[in-house]
């Protein structure tokens, strides 16, 4: 017996209509938007978000192959940890790649400041920090919660070599509207070290 295939409907419009929102916020702010391809990857839907949104966001080689082959512009790349092959698929191909800690940017540094598109300044690199600031209200999923491994702590970066990193990453807020970023002022919690 056969099992049929399964099928996926989307609805084109709904696509668009989203896109011109996205817009929208682009022009009224002045902001560049990026799609998160984890949420969302189907293939044949980029080449729409491209005519709308500036960058993809990839986790890892494969993601950022995905954005390239079918989105066309920026991708920026960020991951908790990479391997040696993956930091050789990504360096043609992503524009912005962030590393989670100074000791992995130490290790990959000689690797990626070599590379011609880092020279010329198409490829730069940022560092991924943990403000252990939290606002989440799923400790699971909360990358600055207590115990998270998601970027590196302020207090732990204050020796680090960071020469070649020229922008900081802060994951925060996800999934979560605009009254959340209200830090000290009743809106957020700090947890402890």
């Amino acid at each position: 017996m056969s099992h049929p295939t399964p099928a996926v409907s989307i609805d084109l419009a709904k696509i668009r209509a989203n896109c011109e929102i996205l817009s929208a916020v682009k022009t009224a702010s002045g902001c560049h938007i990026a799609h998160a391809l984890k949420a969302f990857a189907m293939p044949q839907i980029l080449p729409i978000l491209a005519e709308y949104l500036d960058a993809c966001c990839a986790s890892g080689p494969w993601e950022a192959a995905l954005a390239h082959a079918h989105f066309g512009k920026d991708i920026l790349t960020c991951s908790p940890a990479y391997t040696a092959a993956d930091i050789k698929a990504l360096l043609p191909i992503t524009h912005h790649l962030d590393f989670n800690s100074p000791g992995q940017w130490t290790r990959y540094r000689d690797q990626v400041t070599a590379h011609p598109r880092f020279q010329s300044g198409e490829l730069r690199c940022g560092l991924r920090i943990n403000p252990r600031c939290s606002t989440g209200h799923t400790p699971l999923y909360d990358p600055c919660g207590p115990g998270s491994r998601l970027g590196t702590p302020p207090e732990l970066i204050a020796e680090a070599d960071l020469d070649g990193i020229s922008g900081l990453h802060f994951h925060t807020l996800c999934e979560q509207g605009s009254e959340d970023r209200r830090i000290g002022s009743g809106g957020g919690k700090r947890p402890g070290p």
